[in-house]
């Protein structure tokens, strides 16, 4: 009898020319779909439009390996000799070989396949920027869809569409992964899609067949980034934790969907473990391995610099992270009712954790938080949980909230859509000096990276050579006229002396202490201790007289000294890691060799003949 009401009353509102339920619902899809595709259209032009590029950086070699694998069979790039060995290019076993994740050339397969039939060769510079820029803006746009499906689980569609558009514009996904096709491009969009389909077991309690197709995609994504084994693992727990809260009677259906997803997961990892033995002859490419966690003594400064430098903190370079994160810190009760949400917070945590152990905290040459980028869908979805917050909140907090929410997405597009997309001077900041030898410059807030322009790079560069010393090189000594040393409280040298390559050879002349405490400062860089577990001084001295003296490094004692009478000493100090400031900013100069002659009677008559540094202890990988 309803049914028939209900076709009656159908029939009538057609009659009348007056729109029914279906007709409404048709109309909001339509209308989703429309702001959707202008969104992501819109999204993929900017970023094929952007000015600045980061594609002979890391990702150069990704479309070459795609093209090998097509050609050849193999991921090794023997067939083009021209290719140079450098930190992008290694040698296995006297073959060449991409050193990045090999997920995404393997997903480039197609689009590599597509270029070459229209005449592109990836081994010349040109075609492969041409193709990584085209991939670079397709990615985006597949975010962007995405990002506004994933927000359509909680939100109507003019919300969703309009904070999928902010995350889109006013974050470093569309200056990152719109200026090169980064390893980031593919583990974002196939997170974001594992998300979408995550979301839905809430409502329709997935299956089987669903959840293996989740585990296969955050395998994939491992593939591309190691990274993403934290969403691999928190989707596990939360599959299993899901199950174990459903009704008794859909409990062994949820069970075998956490299975599935699961064994996804594992077959992925063992097929990642194969290829990487019967490729490279190890269980694991070097990526992956755990000589790229080991800056343990850097972790507090990587920390607070992912958060908040000015160069690489992701709260400056995406303001809409910091107000979703504040509703997380607001309503943590609320936020968490919405189904994933622990999931993120975790997630994000878990990120942080990770990239802050990097030996190469600061990302390299990039643009903002790049080593963040692959968190943002996790951040978006605290944002569409805060956003379910704000919406069943007071009116004062929904005007609150949209105050707060204008200046942080204006700010955020000015940084990324258009200094990043179209500033080539942010680009130049990380040459002007480098920063891969001055990662201290990630933390100056006289010039961020976003606020960048020629002028004011050539002024800082003119700073920079003014008063920074480079950096000193290991198994090199030092004589006291050397340029790698700044030195106070000690007299002009006796005659002019060089660095001298080797620990055994000192020559050159000496420098007397005068009044004061004499000091000798110089930079030591994270290459020169990277995979060491201490540093190596060795300094070479001479007494005028009998006297005692101490050598003090970064304001501690690291041995006491006993002059016989006028003789030359030569000390071999092991300086730990953890002691050493390498190039942050506020300590540029930053190791301080404190020497402190002394009798019972007066000071003076020490005299420095050669400074040696080295790093021991673990190799170096």
């Amino acid at each position: 009898m309803r049914l028939h009401l209900a076709l009656l009353k159908t029939l009538r509102s057609a009659r009348s020319g007056q729109p029914t339920a279906a007709d409404r619902l048709a109309s909001r899809s339509l209308s989703a779909a429309a702001a959707i595709s202008a969104l992501a259209i819109a999204s993929a032009l900017l970023a094929a439009s952007g000015t600045v590029s980061y594609t002979g950086s890391d990702p150069r070699g990704t479309l070459l390996t795609a093209q090998s694998i097509i050609e050849h069979g193999t991921f090794a790039l023997d067939a083009y000799p021209g290719i140079p060995v450098n930190y992008r290019i290694v040698e296995r076993a006297g073959r060449k070989f991409y050193a990045y994740p090999p997920g995404t050339p393997l997903l480039s397969v197609p689009a590599v396949a597509i270029a070459r039939v229209a005449g592109f060769d990836m081994a010349r510079p040109k075609d492969d920027d041409r193709v990584q820029r085209v991939l670079a803006a397709i990615s985006v746009g597949a975010a962007a869809v995405l990002l506004s499906v994933l927000a359509l689980r909680w939100l109507s569609w003019p919300a969703a569409t309009a904070l999928a558009a902010m995350f889109v514009f006013a974050t470093p996904l569309i200056s990152t992964m719109g200026t090169a096709f980064w390893s980031i491009n593919a583990t974002v969009v196939i997170t974001l899609f594992a998300l979408v389909l995550l979301s839905g077991f809430d409502a329709s309690h997935g299956g089987p067949a669903r959840a293996a197709g989740i585990g296969v995609l955050l395998g994939a994504a491992f593939w591309c980034r190691p990274t993403a084994s934290a969403i691999a693992g928190l989707a596990i727990v939360w599959m299993f934790v899901h199950a174990a809260k459903v009704p008794a009677g859909r409990r062994r259906s949820a069970v075998v969907s956490a299975l599935a997803l699961s064994a996804a997961v594992v077959v992925a990892l063992a097929l990642l473990t194969l290829t990487s033995r019967l490729t490279f002859g190890t269980w694991l490419p070097d990526y992956y391995t755990g000589a790229r966690l080991a800056a343990s003594d850097r972790f507090g400064t990587a920390l607070i610099a992912h958060l908040v430098s000015p160069s690489r903190g992701l709260l400056i370079f995406a303001p809409a992270a910091a107000l979703a994160l504040s509703a997380v810190l607001l309503w943590p009760r609320l936020v968490l009712r919405v189904p994933l949400a622990a999931v993120a917070i975790a997630w994000v945590c878990l990120h942080l954790l990770i990239v802050s152990r990097f030996p190469d905290w600061w990302g390299g040459y990039s643009f903002g938080c790049r080593l963040m980028v692959d968190a943002l869908p996790a951040i978006f979805l605290l944002a569409c949980a805060a956003a379910t917050v704000v919406r069943d909140r007071s009116r004062p907090w929904r005007v609150a909230a949209l105050i707060a929410l204008i200046p942080a997405g204006a700010a955020g597009v000015w940084i990324n859509s258009i200094q990043g997309l179209f500033n080539p001077a942010t680009a130049a900041w990380n040459a002007l000096p480098p920063i891969d030898r001055y990662p201290g410059y990630a933390l100056d807030w006289r010039l961020p990276q976003f606020l960048a322009t020629r002028a004011r790079l050539e002024a800082r560069l003119r700073e920079h050579n003014l008063w920074l010393l480079p950096p000193v090189e290991p198994r090199t000594e030092y004589t006291p006229a050397s340029r790698q040393l700044d030195r106070r409280g000690w007299a002009p040298p006796d005659h002019d002396g060089s660095a001298v390559p080797g620990h055994r050879s000192f020559r050159g002349g000496g420098r007397r202490s005068t009044d004061g405490v004499p000091t000798a400062r110089f930079l030591v860089s994270e290459g020169t201790l990277r995979g060491a577990d201490r540093l190596m001084l060795t300094v070479g001295m001479e007494a005028e007289r009998r006297m005692n003296g101490e050598l003090w490094f970064n304001g501690r004692r690291v041995a006491d000294l006993t002059f016989r009478g006028p003789e030359r000493v030569y000390v071999v100090i092991g300086i730990p890691r953890g002691q050493v400031r390498t190039l942050e900013y506020d300590v540029l100069e930053s190791n301080v060799l404190e020497l402190h002659g002394r009798d019972d009677t007066r000071d003076g008559g020490l005299l420095l003949r050669t400074l040696g540094v080295h790093a021991a202890g673990r190799p170096a990988s």
